[in-house]
């Protein structure tokens, strides 16, 4: 079943119970669904674009296909479909490495990267 758009309070409810979740976004950022599905340990299909890369490690965390191929969507679906274990195997992996990110993490990494342009901006403010 393909569901269309969600809600995101009910979002927990068909996370748990899907066998695939398919982000097919060709320029997303980071999606809290590519996370949100790791860690329900489901199998998350992306488009291969740099922010499905950060979780997504192609059969092990997570499946890529070629950004636009519709072919290639179609066969790792079908992949993923046909396979129980795969899934089960990756959905394991893909909750395993979420417990590596966390919200104490992820400001912790903004506020360097803020400090660092900080740093950056703050001798050319003074030359300027």
């Amino acid at each position: 079943r393909f569901a269309g758009w969600v809600d995101y309070e009910r979002v927990p409810d068909y996370v748990n119970v899907a066998d695939l979740i398919v982000v097919p976004s060709e320029s997303e950022g980071l999606a809290r669904v590519y996370l949100e599905a790791q860690a329900c340990a489901r199998v998350l299909l992306a488009s291969d674009i740099p922010p499905a890369r950060e979780v997504i490690v192609d059969g092990e965390t997570g499946l890529l296909f070629e950004r636009g191929s519709i072919g290639e969507l179609a066969a790792k679906t079908l992949l993923a479909a046909r396979e129980p274990e795969l899934r089960a195997q990756i959905g394991a992996n893909a909750r395993e490495r979420t417990k590596g990110h966390s919200i104490e993490q992820a400001v912790a990494t903004y506020l360097s990267i803020i400090r660092q342009v900080a740093h950056n901006v703050a001798p050319a403010l003074d030359h300027g």
